[in-house]
């Protein structure tokens, strides 16, 4: 797992579209502070788990901010595509949870570079802000350290949003 990265602005998110698992278009960067977990291999779920709780903690504690996780999964046909919705739906029989579930069927190094996610090791976590900027980033697991990194990121760019 690599240290959190807490340099301002990192990078930029550039718009993007794509549908939840409920079936809702959504777009990214959305207007709120989005805490986004990236990842690239199914076994990266657990790593997506673990952060979890601590961000619907934080969602609890700022209105601002929202989270969701990213399976970047490749470039795949229609067909293909729905059924692999299908089967991530079925195994995700909460609602919540599917509307935070935005999986991206692009190239995956086309995808992290721009983000500055140098590797597919681990899961991406990154805060990017209303405008698409990546504020703070970090890697793998959760950990008590990075979270502290990152409630500290949330609550420094709330503030900036409230004046």
């Amino acid at each position: 797992m690599s240290a959190p990265d807490t340099e301002r602005p990192i990078a930029r998110l550039p718009q993007m579209s794509t549908r939840d698992l409920n079936g809702v278009r959504r777009t990214l960067p959305n207007g709120r502070l989005a805490v986004l977990l990236v990842a690239y291999q199914r076994w990266q779920q657990y790593e997506v788990d673990s952060w979890v709780p601590a961000l619907g903690a934080l969602e609890r504690v700022y209105d601002e901010v929202s989270y969701f996780e990213l399976p970047v999964v490749g470039r795949m046909d229609p067909l293909a595509q729905r059924n692999l919705d299908h089967i991530m739906r079925r195994g995700i029989p909460d609602p919540e949870t599917r509307a935070r579930t935005l999986t991206f069927y692009v190239d995956a190094s086309g995808f992290r570079e721009p983000l500055g996610i140098p590797d597919e090791d681990h899961v991406a976590v990154l805060l990017v802000d209303v405008d698409g900027l990546v504020l703070w980033r970090a890697s793998g697991p959760y950990t008590r350290g990075a979270e502290r990194g990152l409630r500290a990121a949330v609550a420094a760019a709330a503030e900036r949003l409230l004046h």
